[in-house]
């Protein structure tokens, strides 16, 4: 956590610079944005919140089902085991390392389940405000729009984009240091 705020404040620190330093008398500005915060706080992610608490919610009860079935099945081999049959027990600890293999993958398969819908969800939420970023950013000004946590940049002016000028300076001094 204190490194991404670090790499946060390190950007934020460099971008800051750069813009005061490359045009003194531009009206360029720098906005911030938490991202964090509009995912939880919009209609959408609200809405996707309340996705994700219903399929948790659904899924909770397979899930203690299938965990109820194996208590039963092991207290079922547990009570009967002195009256069984070695091949009989046999067949019933199959069926219940099976049992269990299912509900471990059925916990497996649940939870990328739930990082899928919830991966879906932010992107979806994270590319809607970007684009209403890029809007506000050109109507109001700002030069570069930054999150408050990584990715920090969600918007910035293509014009002052450099990195052909850095391409050139490096590829230049890479013969160089090769020598």
């Amino acid at each position: 956590m204190k490194l991404t705020q670090l790499w946060v404040l390190l950007t934020a620190f460099v971008l800051i610079s750069a813009l005061a330093l490359g045009n003194e008398n531009s009206s360029q500005r720098i906005g911030f944005i938490n991202l964090d915060r509009i995912a939880m706080d919009s209609k959408a992610g609200k809405s996707s919140l309340e996705d994700l608490k219903k399929f948790d919610t659904d899924k909770k009860e397979i899930i203690v089902n299938a965990e109820k079935n194996l208590l039963k099945a092991q207290k079922e081999i547990q009570d009967n085991s002195k009256i069984w049959s070695q091949s009989k027990q046999e067949e019933a600890l199959r069926a219940l390392y099976q049992s269990q293999a299912e509900y471990q993958q059925l916990l497996a398969v649940t939870q990328q389940e739930l990082n899928s819908i919830r991966s879906q969800a932010l992107n979806s939420i994270y590319r809607d405000v970007a684009e209403i970023s890029k809007t506000y950013a050109q109507k109001n000004n700002y030069s570069i729009l930054m999150n408050t946590a990584p990715p920090a940049i969600i918007y910035y002016n293509p014009n002052d984009d450099v990195t052909d000028e850095i391409l050139k300076i490096y590829d230049a001094s890479y013969g160089k240091k090769k020598k």
